[in-house]
């Protein structure tokens, strides 16, 4: 049995986890399993599209199994497409604030909107575990020396053409 399925609401009780909303009877939704409080697993509910944007990969594996027909498949594909790529490391991305800090130059990536490369880098006290780290897009290729990686940064990224340029440039 799959961690995640597409059923039609059997009651109108439930709420979209992502969005708070209620799910009315007999709409489609997306449930995935969780088995962080019961050995048996709990099953959490979305909204297809909240669901698409959320966990692209679980609701891709339930379009996959589900038999019946799902109105505007094909924009709810393009959100989990888009939702997927937000998720790839290493990717270039607009800062939300102004608060991070580059690994390598260890100044503040600011202002707000400044485009950064976003790393996968060890936690220091949690040998294994690992969260993002931000640089500066001028300072990732002193940072980060793997072959490659320019390249796999810019597939990665959803860049406007004029970000790319600026962007490529700052990366050689």
């Amino acid at each position: 049995m799959s961690d995640s399925k597409i059923e039609s609401a059997k009651t109108g009780r439930s709420k979209c986890r992502k969005c708070r909303e209620g799910i009315a009877k007999d709409e489609l939704r997306l449930g995935i399993i969780s088995y962080q409080f019961d050995t048996d697993g709990s099953w959490t509910w979305y909204h297809l599209p909240c669901g698409a944007a959320l966990n692209p990969e679980s609701f891709e594996t339930a379009v996959q199994e589900f038999d019946g027909e799902i109105s505007g498949i094909e924009e709810l594909r393009a959100t989990a497409r888009i939702a997927a790529r937000k998720n790839l490391i290493p990717r270039i991305e607009a800062a939300p604030s102004g608060r991070a800090s580059c690994l390598h130059c260890k100044e503040k990536i600011k202002p707000k909107g400044t485009l950064r490369v976003v790393v996968e880098r060890e936690v220091e006290d949690s040998p294994g575990l690992t969260r993002p780290g931000y640089l500066h897009v001028g300072c990732a290729l002193r940072f980060v020396e793997a072959e490659g990686f320019r390249e796999e940064v810019l597939a990665n990224s959803d860049l406007e053409e004029e970000q790319r340029k600026i962007v490529a440039a700052e990366l050689k």
